[in-house]
């Protein structure tokens, strides 16, 4: 819909993702350090509010150079509320069964794209892409910002709990008792002759 307004070819459209994976390319090592310390909510919510900014930019673009332009925010939103805190939380919230919350937590961008692309189509095909484009916005706003604030927790120290396993753990190596953290001692060089770097790779091509 917005290439045939705009009378531009799909290529020139898909620069938009290559300029929102660049964004997170080369911020991703900024996010990561202000999100891993004492201001995770508030790195979260502008990450959010960069997003939304974003979104209700392309609604308004009348050229695909506003796109490209707007598709700064979506890049900066997008590394700075989804992979990045995602990983940090379940770290934080989980030491058993630490791989498997964040394969569920992960799941969620491919699910969440499965369930809602024929949404997206519809609302396009009824009401347009610009009008599409703002209730994107005004969902996030609505449903996710209330969710940060209220209910986010960075830690379950935050609010006198402890991590899934966390307990156990401390138990074992009180005891003196090995406890597998999950770590793999290997060099770059070695890891890449191994099934589990070769399936990694693979599945991220795919």
């Amino acid at each position: 819909a917005v290439t045939t307004e705009f009378g531009i070819t799909n290529s020139a459209f898909a620069i938009n993702n290559m300029i929102v994976l660049g964004i997170g390319i080369f911020i991703s090592p900024i996010v990561s350090k202000y999100l891993a310390g004492p201001h995770f909510k508030k790195t979260y919510l502008m990450g959010i509010a960069s997003y939304i900014i974003g979104l209700v930019g392309y609604s308004i673009s009348q050229n695909i150079y506003i796109f490209y332009f707007f598709s700064l925010f979506i890049g900066i939103g997008f590394i700075t509320s989804t992979m990045i805190p995602a990983s940090l939380l379940i770290n934080n919230w989980f030491v058993e069964k630490r791989g498997l919350a964040l394969s569920i937590a992960l799941s969620g961008l491919g699910v969440g794209g499965f369930v809602l692309s024929p949404v997206i189509t519809i609302l396009i095909t009824n009401i347009q892409w610009r009008m599409t484009y703002l209730i994107y916005a005004i969902t996030i706003a609505v449903v996710v910002i209330p969710i940060t604030i209220f209910l986010l927790k960075f830690k379950p120290e935050d609010i006198g709990l402890q991590a899934l396993g966390a307990e156990e753990a401390k138990s074992k190596t009180n005891s003196g008792e090995n406890v597998n953290d999950g770590k793999v001692s290997l060099s770059v060089k070695d890891s890449k002759t191994k099934l589990f770097f070769i399936a990694l790779i693979g599945g991220s091509l795919i």
